[in-house]
């Protein structure tokens, strides 16, 4: 591979020992829990934000000009 991509690669190579704690877990999960809470917190925090925004919208645009 060093010839191939002309770069100066080491000679050794890393092993993982199975005895090593945590050296070779498969009992991962790539997604954390996440509950239902979570999903509602974000749908109340979107829709809250849209409210106000609409409201902003509203007053900025239903001023009348002097």
């Amino acid at each position: 591979m060093a010839k191939a991509r002309d770069l100066p690669l080491l000679k050794y190579a890393l092993v993982i020992d199975e005895g090593e704690p945590g050296g070779l877990q498969y009992d991962w999960s790539p997604i954390p829990p996440m509950g239902p809470e979570k999903h509602l917190g974000y749908a109340v925090q979107w829709f809250g934000l849209a409210a106000a925004l609409l409201v902003i919208y509203l007053v900025v645009n239903t001023r009348k000009l002097t």
